[in-house]
């Protein structure tokens, strides 16, 4: 059973400006335990703990700790999505872009977080309704 939360991106942007960027802290290190859930053997998966230190230590490695995980984060958004049987729609470039667009990348990370629960819901409640026969001999 999947451990995946569905939030509204918008609130979870605003509480991240409101609380002056603690929220999004712990909202990363859910996202990237959620996505780590969804697809535990996916290589490139970003732990929430690495998460977070990277976000408050890595002026330590001049950024390159954080950036280096961001990119795996950023692949593993994309093999959480196959791993639920949808086409990648996880941008890696949008997402880069939009850290710097008022750090709306977190409206657009959670939506595509949303599309990926959805599907997983549907095909929880299709293999519930729809269960496999066994073939006749």
């Amino acid at each position: 059973m999947l451990i995946v939360k569905h939030r509204q991106p918008a609130v979870t942007w605003i509480l991240g400006i409101v609380t002056l960027g603690i929220y999004n802290l712990i909202w990363m290190a859910k996202i990237c335990d959620e996505v780590q859930n969804v697809n535990p053997q996916g290589r490139k998966n970003v732990g929430g703990a690495n998460a977070v230190l990277s976000c408050l230590f890595g002026f330590i490695t001049l950024m390159i700790w954080p950036i280096i995980n961001w990119f795996k984060f950023c692949e593993s958004m994309k093999q959480q999505q196959q791993a639920v049987g949808i086409a990648p729609s996880f941008s890696t470039g949008v997402a880069t872009l939009l850290v710097f667009v008022f750090g709306t990348h977190v409206i657009y990370v959670q939506s595509q977080q949303n599309l990926v629960v959805t599907t997983a819901e549907a095909n929880a409640a299709a293999a519930t309704h729809h269960p496999q026969q066994p073939l006749a001999a």
